[in-house]
């Protein structure tokens, strides 16, 4: 028997520029996917967070199929594949990607123990700038690595920045021509399964998969507004201008509500789809099992408990968001006009809704003689209790 043929290790292969093999042949089943789905959409790309989650879900997907149809008694990271394997029907390779937190959740990074983790998204910029693996075209992507990198950084320039899959392909045999006819067959079944999802419902399944990581996520969100939140109470307190901080507060209530109840109806609806989509009871087993069905997540005791939490914080936030701009657009005017004044309002009765009825609806008992330079000194204090406890 001929002499057996290691694999490549992974990891070192990215570090020190050899071959990477199977991470050029991970991007080019994530372009498949994503240049299928552009098809099927009408469309020329998708936001980089649900992009994010469409690599996150396919990896997930993929590292399940390693496992059940991968060479015999192999690890994930295992060095050597036997040839007495009929390759064509294996899943040889696994995705050289490790699931991490990030920003919005988990995410797929290069993860070696010596650096920084790099998200998949920040490495596609790299390789476009550097014209290697040219599979993707990543527009906007100014501030991209920090945000991807940075947990604290911008959730907007994520939602505005936009990966296209810059292939073009005749037939998908010759795309994919040197993959087995097992990982041919899986990655045209999962292309077929996730070609109907509008991008929020990507984003949520790739989001989501179990309750127990939904309460990690969801605690992690609260433990990320702690700077935020102290950084507030010293700006309230000073009477300076709060504006960037209470935006930067609002995204963290804001990924804590999304991911502890508003996500359930898309996470539902793109299981759903999935489901519907895969075509193989081997493939609906592995996805079943995988994914936990909506009520598993959402009607968790300790989720629902985060979200009790959660959606009176968001409101709140808001309602400081709302004063903050207030402050901003009308520090050197005498009076705040009506619609101003109406803004305030609504936010109030959003938070009086979920508890919190001490917050004033008219800013004659909010601000020193109607003028925004000033809180009174009453409000002042709850406002500061308040915001202690948002954490």
């Amino acid at each position: 028997m001929a002499d057996r043929q290691p694999i490549p290790d992974l990891q070192a292969s990215l570090r020190l520029g050899r071959e990477g093999v199977q991470f050029e042949r991970a991007l080019r089943i994530f372009a498949f996917l994503l240049r299928e789905w552009q098809k099927h959409q009408a469309c020329n790309g998708i936001n980089a967070i649900s992009f994010d989650k469409l690599v996150t879900f396919c990896s997930r997907f993929w590292s399940a199929l390693f496992r059940k149809d991968g060479p015999s008694g192999l690890t994930l990271f295992s060095s050597h594949l036997g040839l007495e394997h009929d390759q064509d029907k294996l899943i040889t390779f696994p995705i050289p990607l490790t699931e991490i937190p990030g920003m919005h959740g988990r995410g797929m990074a290069i993860v070696d123990g010596n650096r920084p983790p790099e998200f998949i998204t920040s490495v596609l910029v790299k390789l476009q700038r550097e014209r290697i693996c040219p599979y993707f075209n990543i527009s906007n992507s100014k501030q991209l690595e920090a945000t991807e990198l940075d947990p604290q950084a911008s959730v907007g320039e994520s939602e505005r920045t936009n990966v296209e899959a810059d292939v073009i392909y005749t037939d998908a045999q010759s795309f994919l021509h040197d993959f087995s006819r097992r990982e041919y067959d899986a990655i045209v079944e999962l292309g077929y399964a996730l070609r109907t999802l509008p991008a929020e419902e990507m984003r949520a399944i790739g989001t989501h998969d179990t309750a127990k990581k939904a309460i990690e996520d969801i605690e992690r969100e609260f433990r990320y507004m702690d700077k935020p939140r102290k950084e507030l109470l010293q700006l309230v307190e000073a009477d300076q201008d709060f504006k960037t901080v209470s935006n930067q507060l609002k995204r963290y209530t804001d990924e804590a509500v999304r991911k502890s109840s508003t996500n359930r109806q898309s996470y539902q609806k793109a299981r759903q789809l999935v489901i519907e989509g895969l075509s193989s009871d081997k493939s609906k087993t592995i996805f079943n099992d995988l994914q936990s069905e909506a009520c598993t997540i959402w009607e968790c005791p300790d989720v629902i408990a985060l979200a009790k939490k959660a959606m009176p914080a968001d409101a709140f936030v808001a309602f400081i968001r709302t004063l903050a701009n207030i402050k901003e657009r009308f520090k050197n005017k005498s009076r705040i006009t009506d619609g101003a004044k109406e803004e305030l309002r609504l936010e109030a009765v959003a938070c009086h809704s979920l508890g919190l009825q001490w917050l004033p609806s008219d800013v004659a008992q909010i601000f020193v003689g109607g003028e925004v330079a000033h809180f009174r000194g009453d409000f002042k204090e709850r406002l500061r209790r308040e915001i202690e406890k948002i954490v």
